[in-house]
């Protein structure tokens, strides 16, 4: 069991820095620094997502369009004890001077969320996944991984998570450490995510109505027969979402790429492992680099939203 001392401090520091970089960055009101009495909000759970993204400021040539569409199916098997399955798939396609690579990637989830005690959660997922360049003479390649969660909460409103990624891509086994939180301070902001994978910031100035920014870094492979791509992006974001009915949601948001590159290199080519980009005795050589760095792009989601 984790000391209480612990978990204040952690708390403390996680705030002040966290408030400091959102003051530095005008997004936060002074209300937002003062505390708050315990959350009565309920928790929300995002069950069908389905999205398009395209880019808008792409250099002369240059293109790229996103869709994907996924399924969450959490299976309450008692008060402690939820079975996680689904299925998500999505869709990318980037355009070079006429010419389309296009790869699809298909995820199945199997795993569980289970309460350890009144305040500790662990979460255990198996990520099933398989991957392909949408051309007829190249089959689909399978790709095992995984994420495990450790949960805390410090108090109705602050939780926080320790956890690992995993993943046997194409260049190699790669690893994600993850930190992350769902903080309220208040009943109309929330922060919540897991770093350095995603990070999320919304406020409720009217319900149903929400603003807010976030952050999500992607990292995936695909194998092109004698050689295999890497495709790395980082993904800024400002967004809107508003409920049309009670449990349907529509989100329209504007993302800048500040990273976004295609590495091609040869299948023979790998390294021992990666951790969150870092890549270990590497010495590979990029046969080629689609870049679509700084480029704006206009992204809409439906989401069937459920709150408990």
């Amino acid at each position: 069991m984790m000391n209480p001392m612990i978990d204040l401090i952690i708390y403390r520091v996680y705030k002040r820095t966290l408030l400091l970089s959102l003051l530095m960055t005008g997004l936060v009101p002074e209300a937002f620094t003062q505390s708050a009495a315990d959350s009565t909000k309920p928790v929300e759970v995002d069950i069908i997502k389905v999205g398009y993204a395209q880019s808008l400021n792409a250099d002369s040539g240059k293109s790229q369009y996103d869709a994907y569409v996924s399924l969450l199916l959490p299976i309450p098997i008692n008060d402690n004890f939820v079975l996680i399955t689904g299925v998500s798939y999505n869709n990318l396609t980037t355009k070079v001077f006429g010419s389309a690579a296009q790869f699809y990637k298909l995820t199945i989830p199997l795993g569980f969320k289970a309460n350890l005690s009144e305040l500790n959660t662990i979460t255990v997922v198996a990520l099933n996944r398989v991957t392909k360049n949408i051309q007829p003479n190249l089959a689909a390649k399978y790709q095992s991984g995984g994420i495990f969660i450790y949960t805390r909460k410090v108090s109705e409103r602050f939780k926080y998570n320790i956890g690992l990624y995993y993943n046997t891509e194409e260049s190699g086994a790669f690893f994600i450490p993850v930190i992350g939180t769902k903080w309220n301070p208040t009943d109309k902001w929330e922060v919540k995510g897991n770093m350095p994978i995603n990070l999320r910031i919304s406020y409720a100035p009217v319900k149903p109505l929400k603003i807010g920014v976030s952050y999500v870094g992607k990292y995936e492979s695909y194998d092109l027969g004698n050689t295999y791509m890497v495709i790395n992006r980082n993904e800024f974001a400002f967004f809107v979402e508003t409920a049309t009915f009670k449990n349907l949601i529509v989100q329209a948001g504007l993302a800048y790429n500040l990273s976004n590159t295609s590495k091609v290199y040869l299948s023979s080519d790998r390294v021992e492992a990666s951790i969150i980009g870092f890549h270990l005795n590497d010495s590979r050589n990029i046969i080629s680099n689609t870049q679509l760095s700084n480029t704006f792009f206009l992204d809409l989601k439906l989401i069937y939203r459920i709150f408990k």
